[in-house]
């Protein structure tokens, strides 16, 4: 791999006249390989949706979460600004190749940049994108887990080629150690994939227990993934309620409110084992026109999406 698998540097402007409203578009910087490793965290974008069986426009999810990320401000109340981010840029999909193919070259991909002294974001893109998000730990660390914010499992089997439904079954049968499923749906999972979680002991935590206790939750499925090297953190935006976000790929009622999910981020993201998180599902055609906030030039779900990076990056600031 080298710097020609990442392509579309995104132009970081800040929206505003004002040079004490500093927004990340004003500190993001664009990065390489090569000085990856100067930032705290570093954003990468893959453009892809090639594994979605249901509706498509997840692919313009980098663009869009980048938008909204832009035109959202640096400052935590709390803990001051965020700073020192990185944006290594798109992963240049070759086009033309199927699922399977896709998911080979993006892992090799993301292997150089788990093996970079940095926590990646990675910004998709469907949620096929788990597993080669995810499956190169299994090949840098002695024992790993996934943490999994979602409103489905993503536990399927495959049958004749993996897809949005299939990254962490993938994954787990590939030598992941552990999975915890947080912030799940009642009737959004079937059966036979739930036992199948229960008979492996992975720790499911439904959505209405998420918000009674979003901090609580989050550390219990920290605390049920054992004493595990590594983490990988992975947060599908359909998790949050459909009035939250809509253009997802998968939208329902009964979700976490933004608030609920931002808690669980920073939360999860304080633990130094975790080492990678994927933001994914947010798929900008599906926003309707009345669902656009006059503000910025993104809907509704990509400004969601966008300041749970941003939580992400203050809770790792914060360790």
């Amino acid at each position: 791999m080298s710097q020609d698998d990442f392509a579309h540097p995104f132009d970081w402007t800040g929206p505003t006249f004002d040079p004490n409203d500093e927004h990340f578009g004003d500190v993001v910087e664009n990065a390489t390989l090569a000085d990856a490793e100067n930032y705290t965290t570093v954003l990468v974008g893959e453009p892809y949706d090639g594994g979605q069986v249901s509706v498509r426009g997840a692919a313009l999810g980098p663009e869009g979460l980048r938008q909204g990320f832009a035109e959202t401000k640096t400052c935590n109340l709390n803990h001051g600004p965020v700073t020192n981010v990185g944006d290594l840029g798109d992963v240049e999909v070759p086009w033309g190749r199927d699922v399977v193919e896709t998911q080979s070259y993006l892992k090799e991909v993301t292997k150089e940049v788990h093996e970079l002294d940095t926590v990646p974001v990675f910004m998709g893109g469907g949620h096929d994108l788990g597993y080669p998000n995810s499956r190169p730990l299994v090949d840098l660390h002695d024992s790993v887990a996934i943490i999994n914010f979602d409103a489905h499992a993503d536990v399927r089997e495959v049958f004749d080629k993996p897809y949005n439904g299939s990254p962490f079954r993938q994954v787990l049968e590939e030598g992941m150690d552990d999975y915890a499923f947080v912030g799940g749906r009642h009737h959004e999972t079937s059966t036979s994939y739930v036992n199948w979680m229960r008979e492996r002991d992975h720790k499911i935590i439904p959505s209405e227990e998420v918000g009674a206790d979003p901090v609580g939750s989050t550390e219990e499925a920290i605390e049920s993934v054992g004493d595990v090297d590594a983490i990988h953190v992975s947060c599908d935006l359909d998790v949050l309620d459909m009035t939250a976000a809509p253009a997802t790929t998968a939208p329902t009622p009964g979700g976490l409110t933004t608030r609920e999910l931002y808690t669980c981020l920073r939360t999860v993201a304080r633990d130094p084992r975790v080492v990678s998180f994927d933001i994914i599902g947010c798929a900008p055609p599906l926003e309707s026109g009345t669902q656009r906030l006059m503000s910025a030039n993104v809907g509704r779900t990509a400004i969601a999406g966008a300041r749970a990076i941003a939580n992400v990056m203050a809770g790792v600031q914060q360790r």
